[in-house]
């Protein structure tokens, strides 16, 4: 991140749910990605709901650990295509997962999900696949146990390191830009309109 983008996030309110959601999903909201998982207050729910309402952006509630709320947060169609890719469902039905319909898919992930934030026991891999990542990338992290990566930044990558260390610059660009934007006073809902009408 660069020099300026760091000043202005001191300046930042931390605790605003458009700060959160500039950190944690500007590529989501950009349009370079499908999803991102949001971590907020549980009191921020009602307002995350408010906010995203009338835009293409779904959410679903995962679970919860104390006042902490994790949230999947996707553009419907786009997660659909690349979960009926031939290769990512034959994937998922190595993981239990019959059905690659999104309204299957999720209640079944929230509950693996779920499972594992309170255990701590059985990671579930397909988040990956949730969150939009190369496949090759979720298989190669399962294999691997995690080590051995050639490089990581919004994931750990296992094939094709200059291409997705591209991808990853051009997350981390919208980010810093979505950063000048809310320090200039746009609300979230502007960003979202911006960068919709751009696509």
């Amino acid at each position: 991140m660069g020099t300026q983008a760091l000043e202005i996030l001191k300046t930042l309110d931390f605790k605003a749910l458009s700060t959160q959601l500039v950190m944690q999903c500007a590529p989501l909201i950009s349009g370079l990605k499908f999803s991102n998982l949001l971590t907020i207050s549980f009191d921020k729910l009602d307002d995350l709901n408010e906010l995203l309402k009338h835009t293409d952006i779904c959410i679903y509630h995962l679970t919860e650990t104390e006042n902490r709320a994790y949230v999947l947060l996707y553009n419907e169609s786009d997660l659909q295509a690349y979960l009926n890719n031939q290769e990512t469902k034959g994937f998922m039905q190595t993981l239990g997962y019959m059905s690659n319909d999104v309204a299957a898919v999720l209640p079944e992930f929230k509950r693996r999900y779920s499972n594992y934030m309170k255990t701590k026991c059985d990671f579930p891999h397909e988040m990956g696949i949730l969150l939009g990542y190369p496949l090759e990338d979720v298989v190669g992290f399962i294999v691997n146990e995690g080590k051995n990566f050639l490089c990581t930044g919004y994931w750990k990558v296992y094939k094709n390191a200059n291409e997705k260390q591209k991808i990853f610059r051009k997350y981390e660009m919208v980010r810093e830009t979505m950063i000048h934007l809310i320090s200039h006073g746009l609300r979230i809902e502007e960003i979202i309109d911006i960068y919709k009408m751009a696509a």
